[in-house]
């Protein structure tokens, strides 16, 4: 499956969950998943340096990890948040791994 497919499907099945904690937070899930599509795009070009793409390989890896820490300190979220981070994290290993070919 296209990682653009997975990530959208993620956003759609997240969306409504971080909509529903308030004000801001579905904003804030939004800017990472508009994160994880840039580095997409910087992975699937092939005019674009392999040391620029492992930078934004790892300023993407660091922005889910910061964005689900932060979601993770309310007990109740912290199953929410880590399963996300598990789910992004894997479209961005593989994207990573195509893109080291």
């Amino acid at each position: 499956m296209n990682p653009r497919d997975v990530i959208s499907q993620i956003e759609d099945r997240y969306s409504r969950f971080f909509a529903g904690l308030g004000y801001g937070c579905l904003q804030h899930f939004k800017h990472l998943i508009d994160c994880i599509y840039g580095f997409l795009e910087v992975a699937e070009d092939e005019g674009v340096s392999l040391a620029a793409k492992a930078m934004d390989y790892v300023k993407t890896r660091r922005e889910v990890e910061a964005f689900c820490e932060y979601y993770s300190k309310p007990k109740l979220l912290g199953e929410v948040a880590e399963k996300l981070k598990a789910e992004l994290l894997r479209e961005v290993e593989v994207v990573w791994w195509k893109a080291q070919r």
